[in-house]
């Protein structure tokens, strides 16, 4: 494709996504609780590598023909940190089953899932914070999964790279970076990490940024969002275009929400053709100390730059998450599923105020479920 044909492809995607539902960006996004709770994946009291409780910290789900799919941000030694079962409510652990049945996915961490629109395919991807050709033990860091659902196929990794016995997708580090150069990191930045994944209509896969800094003891949470167009032809998956910064946010110092914040969690909702922005944040070792918020991004919006929407409660005050959001993912029109990582925290024993505390087991991660309207 000439970069003609390429310009003019680009503005037709663009005003097919602008006008797919209409023009919001004006109007108000209300959401309330109408479920929560806690799950588990793996027994209390699991010892992990260094002697410590595993904590479970879920940062991914996707919801497909009233199954789940979750994932977890840390090891879980003994079984997969990536978990399917049915949709029941409330979670059993005994529904869930960890994915096991490929070594390249066992013991992982994960930093989010999306299902593509259309629920062909389903993608998991891990944080990308350790790309190091020095470091080849650091690669498990840097994974890009996809896997056809209909009809079924086992995953694939993409863009494989094999050192030392690790298999990666290390070949795709640079691209991310490349996608970050600023004047100050004009290669790209010594640090970042991916909070989250979605794919959008017209075969577009976005990655949330939420940290960029110089290494992991020193930097700065972001709202960022990268991605590209890909295709998959014989079930090898690419990227057709080069992978660019597509979009980004401050939220409103005005509107007094606590933070600093980091794009945790994105998710594109194809019923009302808007994309989910999930912000978290973590000043502390305390539950008051962890939380987030939620906001929806009309296409229209993504596509021109303007801001999204803080979603409001009926009292029109924001709504607010006393754990850490983790992951997102749609049920219906009106309906979506939160699930969250509260970084080990496990809260107070005494609640006065469950708008921002907690009380959970190390092996329990909270979530919810959100009905959404517009105002």
């Amino acid at each position: 494709m000439n970069n003609k044909t390429y310009i003019l492809f680009s503005i037709l995607i663009s005003a097919f996504l602008i006008n797919c539902n209409g023009n919001i960006e004006d109007e108000k996004v209300v959401a309330k609780v109408v479920y929560s709770k806690y799950m588990s994946c793996f027994p209390e009291g699991t010892i992990n590598f260094d002697k410590t409780e595993v904590s479970l910290e879920l940062s991914g789900v996707s919801y497909y023909h009233d199954s789940l799919f979750i994932v977890s941000e840390k090891e879980i030694p003994g079984t997969s940190s990536f978990f399917a079962g049915p949709f029941k409510i409330p979670f059993k652990r005994r529904n869930l089953s960890p994915i096991s049945n490929i070594d390249v996915l066992n013991s992982l961490t994960f930093a989010g899932l999306a299902l593509t629109p259309y629920q062909k395919y389903l993608f998991a991807v891990t944080s990308f914070r350790s790309g190091s050709m020095s470091y080849p033990a650091w690669d498990n860091y840097n994974m890009l999964f996809y896997k056809r659902l209909v009809p079924p196929e086992p995953f694939s990794l993409a863009y494989t790279v094999e050192r030392n016995e690790i298999y990666s997708s290390l070949d795709l580090y640079p691209k991310f970076k490349k996608a970050l150069r600023t004047k100050l990191h004009k290669k790209g930045p010594p640090y970042f990490e991916i909070g989250g994944i979605a794919a959008i209509r017209e075969n577009y896969l976005l990655f949330a940024i939420s940290k960029i800094g110089e290494n992991p003891n020193n930097y700065e949470n972001v709202n960022i969002i990268i991605g590209a167009k890909y295709e998959i032809i014989d079930n090898e998956f690419s990227f057709i275009e080069e992978i660019k910064e597509l979009y980004r946010f401050e939220p409103d110092i005005n509107l007094n929400l606590r933070g600093p914040m980091a794009l945790t969690g994105i998710e594109y909702d194809k019923y009302n053709n808007w994309i989910y922005l999930l912000c978290s944040y973590n000043k502390g070792d305390r539950d008051i100390d962890l939380g987030g918020y939620l906001w929806v991004l009309p296409m229209r919006n993504f596509i021109l730059k303007k801001a999204p929407i803080l979603v409001e409660d009926d009292d029109g005050l924001p709504i607010s998450f006393a754990h850490k959001p983790g992951g997102i993912t749609v049920l219906d029109k009106n309906q979506i599923l939160i699930v969250f990582d509260d970084d080990r925290v496990i809260g107070s024993d005494v609640i006065i105020d469950n708008r921002t505390q907690f009380k959970r087991k190390q092996n329990e991660a909270a979530y919810l479920i959100l009905e959404v309207n517009k105002k």
